[in-house]
C-alpha cells in the first residue's frame, strides 16, 4: 500500500515552524500575542482543527502519520497561505487574534496589492514564519515534534493554583457549560451520561465525572494536562529548539522576555511589539484556588498538590 505524503514545500514551511503552547489559561494568548507581531510573522491563534485532531490521535481513533499530515496541510494552506495574501484575517478589535493589534494596516495593505497567486504566497512564505498557538495539544504535538525537530516550541509554565483559579473562573465545567447544546471549548466524547465529557478526561474517569462537581472536574483536567505536560518536558527539554518560558517571570518582566525569546526564534520586534508588551502587568488570581482544592475529591486535591510541587511541572 502506498504512503500519502503533503508537498515538499508544505513540509519545509511547516517544518520549522514556532509552536506556542501550555496548559489552557496558562497565558498562551498574551505570548503569542507578543510573537505575533513580531517582524516577518504569520501568527494562528487556535486553529480549531488542532485539538479535534489531538483527540482523534489520542484517542487511537486515527493513526498518529495521518494526524500530522492533515495538520501540516491545514496549517499550511488555512492559515499561512491564507495570512501572506492577507486574507483569513481576524478584524474584531475584541478578539485576541485581532490583527491590528499586531500589525500596521498598511502592512496588510501591502499583501492584497502584491500577493497575487498561491504561488505569490509559496514563494513568500520562504521568508517568513509561521507562528501557531494551541494549548493542551500534547500528543498530536509528541508525534510532529518528535519528527520534524526543526520545529520551535515554546513552552509555558505557569503556577497550576492560578490555572484553576482561571478555569474556574471560566466555568467551562459547570454543569450549564456541559450540555449537548452549549459551546464547549473541547472535542467531547460519547458518553450516555448527560454531560459532555471532554476529551483530556482519563479513561477510569469517564462515569465519575458525570457525578464529579466543577471544582473535582476543574483539577481532574488540569492534573490530566500537567501530567502530559510533564511528560512532554521531560522528553524535549534537552533540544536546541525547545524554550521554557516561566509566565511568572514573563509578567515581571515581559521587556526582557521578550527580547529573549526574539533572539531565540531568530526574529526581531515589529512596529506593534512595545505596545503589546507594554500591557502586560500582573493580576490577582479570579478566585482562591484553596477552596477550590477544599470542595474537590480527596484523591484529585492529592494529586494536584503532588504535580504542583514539582518544579517546573
Amino acid at each position: 500500500m502506498k504512503d500519502i505524503r503533503v508537498n515538499d514545500f508544505v513540509a519545509e514551511g511547516t517544518g520549522e515552524m514556532v509552536i506556542v503552547t501550555g496548559i489552557p489559561r496558562s497565558g498562551t494568548s498574551i505570548v503569542g500575542k507578543v510573537l505575533g507581531s513580531l517582524c516577518d510573522v504569520e501568527y494562528a491563534f487556535e486553529p480549531p482543527l488542532v485539538p479535534y485532531l489531538d483527540a482523534q490521535v489520542r484517542w487511537g481513533r486515527m493513526d498518529p502519520g495521518d494526524g500530522v499530515n492533515i495538520l501540516k496541510t491545514y496549517l499550511y494552506f488555512e492559515y499561512f497561505v491564507e495570512y501572506l495574501h492577507g486574507r483569513r484575517y481576524n478584524f474584531r478589535p475584541s478578539d485576541d487574534s485581532f490583527v491590528l493589534s499586531m500589525k500596521p494596516f498598511n502592512e496588510i495593505v501591502e499583501k492584497w496589492k502584491t500577493i497575487g497567486s498561491t504561488q505569490d504566497a509559496i514563494d513568500e512564505a520562504e521568508e517568513r514564519s509561521l507562528i501557531c498557538k494551541s494549548p493542551g495539544v500534547y500528543t498530536l504535538l509528541n508525534h510532529i515534534y518528535e519528527n520534524s525537530p526543526k520545529i520551535m516550541i515554546i513552552h509555558i509554565w505557569r503556577d497550576l493554583e492560578r490555572i484553576i483559579a482561571s478555569l474556574m473562573s471560566k466555568r467551562w465545567f459547570h454543569d450549564e457549560n456541559l450540555g449537548p447544546d452549549s459551546t464547549g471549548l473541547w472535542p467531547f466524547l460519547k458518553t450516555e451520561g448527560a454531560r459532555m465529557v471532554p476529551y483530556p478526561v482519563a479513561e477510569d474517569a469517564i462515569e465519575a465525572w458525570q457525578s464529579m462537581n466543577a471544582e473535582t472536574r476543574t483539577v481532574h483536567v488540569c492534573n490530566q494536562l500537567a501530567d502530559d505536560r510533564r511528560a512532554f518536558r521531560l522528553r524535549y527539554s534537552g533540544r536546541e529548539t525547545y524554550y521554557e518560558l516561566d509566565f511568572g517571570a514573563f509578567v515581571q518582566s515581559p521587556g526582557e522576555a521578550t527580547a529573549q525569546l526574539a533572539s531565540f526564534l531568530g526574529l526581531t520586534p515589529g512596529p506593534k511589539t512595545e505596545d503589546i508588551v507594554n500591557e502586560v502587568a500582573p493580576t490577582d488570581p479570579p478566585c482562591d484556588p484553596r477552596r477550590i482544592l477544599d470542595r474537590c475529591d480527596p484523591v484529585e486535591a492529592e494529586r494536584f498538590y503532588r504535580l504542583h510541587n514539582t518544579t517546573g511541572n
